[in-house]
């Protein structure tokens, strides 16, 4: 047999086997869905479909996340241990005790009672607010974003930042990277934050070629 023969064997062996085998890798812990859309395109472009499904495929945290994963969740369970599963004086229907449990499955924090600070239907008023709060910090300072960007509303709040750090609080601020990074003046954000001393940083960064890559999907 010629070698262009025998690769050619080789390749249609090595993609039904791989075909096989993906039927019963593929839908393990996924929705019927997503399962399809990847055994459709396993199937039908294997060499597309195998090297992604390799990518961003698993529906598993693993690696360096999974030990950063597991490192937050024994933190969470020293700080939750004692506390029940449902603040005492809730009495949830049965279908909310179970939505309850699977949180608790799931992330490991129990259900708490809240407060209600307050409702804000203006951006001036709610970052003036949150402003305020920061001017009375006194150690640190946690903030957590989605999407943020420094510009004329959100200058007070900031400043205030600014001046937390000032007068020796640890700021620190993580936001969303794709959430972000859209609005213009991106880069000039980042910088002037780094000025006035905000320890900032990304969540779920997309920067492969700095070597910083999180799945948003996980």
């Amino acid at each position: 047999m010629e070698w262009p023969q025998t690769l050619t064997v080789v390749y249609l062996v090595a993609t039904l086997a791989l075909r096989i085998v993906a039927l019963g890798v593929v839908p393990e812990g996924r929705r019927p869905g997503s399962s399809m859309a990847w055994l459709m395109l396993i199937l039908l472009l294997p060499e597309v479909g195998f090297p992604l499904y390799l990518l961003i495929g698993s529906p598993y945290v693993k690696g360096r996340r999974k030990l950063i994963q597991d490192a937050a969740n024994e933190v969470i369970a020293v700080h939750s241990e004692g506390l029940p599963q449902v603040p005492q004086a809730a009495n949830p229907d049965p279908a909310l005790r179970s939505l309850i449990a699977m949180n608790h499955l799931l992330t490991g924090l129990p259900c708490v009672s809240g407060q209600h600070l307050g409702t804000y239907d203006t951006a001036e008023g709610l970052y003036a607010a949150m402003a305020a709060a920061v001017d009375q910090a006194e150690d640190f300072c946690h903030v957590e974003f989605y999407v943020m960007a420094w510009d004329d509303t959100t200058d007070v709040f900031f400043r205030s930042l600014e001046s937390a750090v000032g007068r020796g609080v640890k700021v620190r601020l993580l936001m969303d990277h794709l959430g972000s990074c859209q609005y213009p003046g991106w880069r000039q954000f980042l910088r002037r934050m780094t000025r006035a001393g905000i320890d900032w940083h990304l969540m779920m960064p997309l920067q492969p070629l700095r070597g910083r890559w999180r799945r948003p999907d996980l």
